[in-house]
């Protein structure tokens, strides 16, 4: 039997399970068994997840090679959520980490030209515009584009007295006028009938803007839609938002930092209730129409509603499984000066929402 120095002995796995004593001295010689010795790294031991979900043990040395009960490179693995059952799993995905995103100053808060002249090269994508046929103006920007389709708005103003969501259904504050009231349910209701058109013509990659907000169709050629998340809605644009309006120390940009970025292009980035939240409905995606389908029921289900705004932000921390990330920086944003004059531009905004 080899002799070997034996300055620290602990306990491990052996291949077959059985616990055992191996001597380990610092140049990591380990004594496997009685009949052999077998020389590895121990600083790449590591336990990881197997595709089954069990936890094992597998090592992987230096430069990534992997040993022949099949470990895992520790520099391109990654942890990821995905939806199985109602259940969420975790699994290795081979790609690259992305680093953390920086600070946004000022000065870069707001873009100057919008690029939506390129032709969207997915031409299974949908881009929906919601707009009120008496605000031409607004829809000028769009009409000479072909990424863009035209969807009516309801008008809140002409909806009789006896609607429900007048009557009631729809909880606002308690000084909130009737004015107020009718264009938060005509909001409400123009977002709710996209949804039902979705679903009715089963639309699948189908983008939703307000028509205050445009699509950077250069940025959006560069995400393969087909590796997003399929099974729930996604936020290709809106605004990073502390959980309540009286939380203390919260600064949007050390939520920046706390995401990933592609420094090429948008990247996908999971909403984390109880830190931050996305405001905002200006600009959306639904992968396939059965996503939208889910947001309808969830919406149909309930005695009282909220702004379609505020039902999103609840869907992000009451049911993740139908809404739970968005994109980063954001393909779609505002029109700055057109926002600030919308019916929501009074509660005052200095961005365009890019960066969130």
């Amino acid at each position: 039997m080899t002799n070997i120095r034996r300055r620290k002995t602990n306990r491990v796995n052996t291949p077959i399970g059985r616990r055992t004593t191996k001597g380990v001295n610092r140049r990591t010689t380990k004594r496997v068994n009685r009949r052999a010795t077998k020389r590895v790294n121990r600083r790449t031991t590591k336990r990881v997840n197997t595709p089954r979900g069990r936890r094992t043990t597998k090592r992987v040395n230096r430069r990534g090679r992997v040993d022949r009960r099949g470990g895992v490179n520790r520099r391109t693995a990654k942890r990821v959520t995905t939806q199985r059952g109602g259940r969420r799993t975790t699994a290795h995905r081979g790609d690259v980490k992305l680093p953390k995103c920086l600070s946004i100053k000022k000065t870069q808060e707001n873009e100057k030209e919008i690029n939506d002249k390129v032709r969207i090269k997915d031409k299974g994508v949908n881009v929906f515009v919601i707009n009120l046929k008496k605000h031409t103006e607004r829809w000028e920007k769009y009409s000479s584009n072909p990424n863009y389709k035209r969807f009516p708005a309801v008008v809140g103003a002409d909806l009789p007295d006896d609607n429900e969501f007048i009557q009631g259904k729809m909880i606002m504050m308690w000084n909130a006028g009737d004015k107020q009231r009718r264009n938060v349910v005509g909001c409400y209701l123009s977002h709710l009938n996209i949804l039902k058109k979705i679903v009715k013509e089963k639309l699948n990659k189908t983008i939703v803007l307000e028509d205050d907000c445009r699509i950077d169709t250069q940025e959006l050629n560069k995400i393969n839609l087909n590796k997003l998340p399929q099974d729930k809605m996604i936020y290709f644009g809106g605004t990073l938002r502390s959980m309540t309006f009286k939380t203390k120390g919260w600064d949007i940009n050390k939520t920046r930092k706390t995401l990933t970025c592609d420094k090429t292009k948008s990247s996908i980035n999971e909403i984390v209730p109880g830190k931050f939240k996305i405001g905002g409905a200006h600009c959306y995606y639904f992968p396939t129409w059965k996503t939208a389908d889910n947001i309808v029921k969830y919406l149909e289900s309930k005695e009282r509603i909220r702004a379609i705004d505020s039902e999103f932000a609840i869907i992000q921390k009451d049911r993740p499984d139908l809404l739970d990330s968005f994109m980063y920086p954001a393909p779609g944003y505002l029109v700055l000066a057109e926002a600030q004059q919308g019916f929501s531009g009074q509660y005052g905004f200095d961005r365009n929402m890019k960066y969130y």
